[in-house]
């Protein structure tokens, strides 16, 4: 595939036999020219191609929510840590919980080892966890809603603490051209 890891979506994308592959097989899903399906192909993909989706690795997803591509990723590591505003009166009311782990096993699109997932609530300012934790952390579609330049700083800076040296960190967000 000739596409680049960092680009804008574009429709032609879904004809790429490997972003086809990602949907169909991965995501189990019909290849269609939503921005989500193609932020979760490029999210897969990138991971894949820099040999992080393997039996050992540990991985962290931000602002996450139930996501599809969480349950495609966890069959592939030996860890996912899922993150994002879980909270019984979240302003996010696709997460309002008081049991983060359990409202992902519950929305589970398929089976999937519940031994290799975690969930907690998260602020993705504020990781945490212990210094060099994940070999790769992710955020699809939620990287906007961070604030200001001193948060998506603050963010940053967090996820390089807590990625091991030659981790990978893949995120995707919104762009509005124009007015």
């Amino acid at each position: 595939m000739n596409l680049p890891l960092q680009k804008v979506c574009d429709i032609y994308d879904f004809f790429e036999p490997e972003i086809d592959s990602i949907l169909r097989e991965d995501m189990r899903s019909i290849p269609f020219g939503s921005r989500r399906a193609w932020e979760f192909a490029m999210i897969f993909r990138a991971l894949s191609s820099k040999g992080k989706l393997t039996p050992t690795a540990h991985g962290l997803a931000m602002g996450a929510g139930t996501e599809k591509l969480i349950y495609a990723i966890v069959p592939r590591v030996a860890k996912t840590m899922v993150t994002d505003l879980y909270l019984p009166n979240s302003g996010w009311i696709g997460v309002r919980t008081d049991n983060p782990r359990d409202l992902i096993l519950q929305k589970a699109p398929w089976p999937i080892d519940a031994q290799k997932v975690d969930a907690m609530a998260m602020d993705m300012r504020k990781l945490d966890f212990p210094d060099e934790s994940f070999d790769f952390c992710w955020s699809t579609g939620s990287f906007e809603h961070i604030g200001r330049d001193e948060d998506f700083l603050r963010h940053f800076s967090e996820v390089e603490r807590v990625l091991k040296p030659g981790g990978v960190y893949a995120f995707t967000t919104a762009i509005t051209f124009g007015g």
